[in-house]
């Protein structure tokens, strides 16, 4: 009987924590989704985007998002956004805070159907997201990155 339970907890143990931080990441990720979403939301109703590569992302831009992020308490890393608002195609970027890169990495492009569109990317540290509960296990999440992409439909206002 002890021979199996110690076998057994182990195991328990691992499994135990596995749920809990993927519960957790997951529940937090729906945030950075919906961060996502209203940061997009914002650079498609913007009046005016930037039509120059490497620009910075529009602070009104930033504040939707940065405003429901930090409701959860999450910051982001990076925020990459894309439109082809004028008919070329120009990439944005907030400054980078670390070694922070996500998905996707290839510009705006087509299929899309006619339009103009923007793609908001925020990425985030893991770490944030959830526990580092399985680093003792073999599973380190402290130096990666996960990230959230939208793609919206440019609705010009007058």
């Amino acid at each position: 009987m002890v021979l199996e339970l110690a076998i057994a907890l182990p195991i328990l143990v691992i499994l135990v924590l596995a749920v809990v931080e993927f519960g957790l990441y997951f529940t937090r990720m729906q945030q950075v989704a919906l961060a996502s979403r209203a940061g997009a939301e914002a650079a498609s109703q913007a009046t005016a985007l930037p039509s120059t590569d490497g620009a910075p992302v529009p602070v009104d831009v930033l504040s939707a998002l940065d405003q429901q992020l930090q409701s959860s308490g999450i910051s982001y890393c990076r925020v990459r956004l894309e439109h082809n608002v004028g008919g070329t195609q120009v990439e944005l970027i907030s400054p980078v805070t670390g070694a922070c890169e996500c998905e996707p990495k290839t510009k705006l492009t087509p299929p899309l159907p006619s339009g103009e569109y923007v793609r908001l990317t925020v990425c985030t540290e893991l770490g944030q997201l959830m526990p580092n509960c399985l680093a003792c296990f073999g599973f380190d999440v402290s130096d990666r990155v996960t990230g959230s992409t939208t793609i919206l439909r440019y609705e010009r206002t007058p």
